[in-house]
């Protein structure tokens, strides 16, 4: 009477240093390293099944997604829309195809940047379908014979320190303290040697990433900061 033979019973994994002809076999627990696959996941067993798949919610070019605690934005197509929970859109603008769209919030208002277009938005509880302008106001304040201009359309936004900065090729831009839409372009900045591709705040500066190198900006006053070098090499952007 023949005995059964037990050819597979599970796998220990991938091996794709060895050729396949040679990747070794367990004959007594059936357990085989895999010569390739797809698709599939093993469990701590050794247990092969295929990979659950995914369901499609909508279609559309997507990209630029994002979400702080308030609406989650999106770019799709061409236009720039609020993602609702059931994955349904609601355009607010159009915008330049393609380009990387930037946000922040603060209090109750998303701003929002391209490197073409900029503008703001209201958070959940007040939004209206609308995107506002972001734009320099009336000045009030001290008299002053600075030039003040709107904000810079750039490609990372940020806010800390009760001002927002904005990188725009090599330089990032800060406004005027608790005045995110009015800058000084003659004095407001920090210029660096390479295009800048991060900027991102904690309790007691900015980590700012250029192509080439990271950079720490201690301090919360503008003059008063002092800059280090801690990576040579980049973020991730």
């Amino acid at each position: 009477m023949s005995s059964r033979i037990t050819l597979f019973k599970g796998s220990s994994g991938l091996n794709t240093k060895l050729d396949p002809a040679r990747i070794e076999y367990n004959s007594k627990s059936g357990v085989h390293e895999l010569g390739a696959c797809k698709n599939i996941e093993i469990d701590d067993s050794g247990r092969v099944s295929r990979k659950k798949g995914y369901t499609e919610q909508a279609t559309g070019d997507f990209h630029s997604l994002w979400c702080d605690t308030g609406d989650v934005m999106v770019v799709k197509n061409d236009a720039l829309c609020v993602l609702h929970p059931d994955w349904t859109t609601t355009p607010i603008r159009n915008v330049t195809p393609g380009a990387r769209m930037a946000y922040v919030q603060v209090d109750d208002a998303i701003y929002y940047s391209n490197g073409i277009e900029r503008g703001k938005v209201r958070t959940r509880g007040f939004f209206d379908g609308l995107s506002y302008v972001w734009n320099a106001g009336d000045y009030v304040g001290p008299e002053t014979d600075r030039e003040l201009s709107d904000p810079p359309t750039g490609t990372h936004l940020e806010y800390f320190a009760g001002r927002m900065w904005i990188a725009q090729g090599r330089v990032v831009w800060y406004s005027e303290q608790f005045n995110l839409s009015t800058f000084d372009l003659a004095s407001n900045l920090i210029e660096f040697e390479d295009p800048v591709i991060m900027v991102r705040a904690t309790v007691d500066g900015l980590f700012i990433s250029t192509e080439k190198n990271t950079f720490f900006i201690a301090g919360t006053d503008p003059d008063g900061m002092s800059e280090r070098l801690i990576a040579d090499y980049p973020a991730l952007e």
